[in-house]
C-alpha cells in the first residue's frame, strides 16, 4: 500500500486562490488609497478578517484531503491525548503555505508546552512597502492576520494557548511563540 505524506496540492491551490496573502495585500492597500483611512486602524480589522477566515478553511481543507502524516498525527494525538503541539502545527503549515507559498517557515521548537516559529521570508513586509510605503510597511498591519489566525486555531481547537509576537521585520523575521496556559 502506498501513501501520500504531502499536504493534498488541492489545498494548498484552494487556500493561494481564496486567501493568498499577495491578493490580499493589495486589496487592503486599495482600500487604504480609496477611502483615505488609517492603515493601523484599518489592518487590525481586515487583517484580523482574513486571518480568521484562512485558518478556518486551513483547517476544514486540512481535514478534507487528509494526508498519512495528518492521519498519523491525529492518532498519535487521539492516543495520547496531546493534541499541542503537533496538530495546531500541522494546520499552521497548511494556512501559511496555501496562502503564501513563497514563504519561509521555520519552527524553532516544539513540545507540549510551545510552538516557537518564525517566519524570515514572509512576503507581507515587501508586498506593503511596494503597494503602500515604507512607514506603513514598518508597522507591519498584517500582523494582525497571523495573530488572528493563530487566535482562531487555538480557540477552534479547544486549547487554551498564549500567542506572542517577538521579533517583527523588517529588522528580524516575524518570530512567535505559542505557549499553552497553565
Amino acid at each position: 500500500m502506498s501513501y501520500d505524506y504531502y499536504i493534498a496540492d488541492e489545498t494548498l491551490k484552494k487556500l493561494d486562490e481564496e486567501f493568498s496573502l499577495e491578493k490580499t495585500i493589495r486589496e487592503f492597500a486599495t482600500k487604504i488609497k480609496e477611502g483615505g483611512e488609517d492603515p493601523l486602524k484599518l489592518g487590525v480589522q481586515f487583517f484580523g478578517k482574513y486571518g480568521e477566515k484562512a485558518m478556518r478553511r486551513a483547517i476544514e481543507m486540512g481535514d478534507k484531503y487528509l494526508d498519512r502524516q495528518g492521519e498519523i498525527i491525529k492518532q498519535v494525538a487521539q492516543k495520547t491525548g496531546h493534541i499541542f503541539p503537533h496538530v495546531p502545527q500541522r494546520y499552521l503549515e497548511i494556512m501559511i503555505m496555501g496562502t503564501r507559498p513563497t514563504a519561509k517557515f521555520y519552527v524553532y521548537g516544539n513540545n507540549t508546552q510551545t510552538i516557537d516559529f518564525a517566519l524570515p521570508k514572509c512576503p507581507g513586509y515587501e508586498l506593503l512597502k511596494q503597494s503602500l510605503d515604507q512607514k506603513v510597511a514598518d508597522e507591519l498591519p498584517c500582523r494582525h492576520a497571523c495573530f488572528s489566525a493563530l487566535n482562531t486555531l487555538y480557540k477552534e481547537l479547544k486549547l487554551p494557548v498564549e500567542v506572542e509576537m517577538i521579533e517583527k521585520m523588517p529588522e528580524k523575521p516575524c518570530h512567535f511563540i505559542c505557549s499553552k496556559k497553565r
